[in-house]
């Protein structure tokens, strides 16, 4: 089982919601989380 692997996955999938979210946020400054 390659646990690092998947560890590494989830970190970037994590990073890349966080930049769309911060890309849909700096758009629409009226959305706030």
């Amino acid at each position: 089982m390659k646990l690092d692997r998947a560890l590494t996955v989830l970190v970037l999938l994590l990073l890349a919601v966080a930049l769309l979210r911060h890309l849909s946020a700096t758009r629409e400054p009226g959305v706030t989380p």
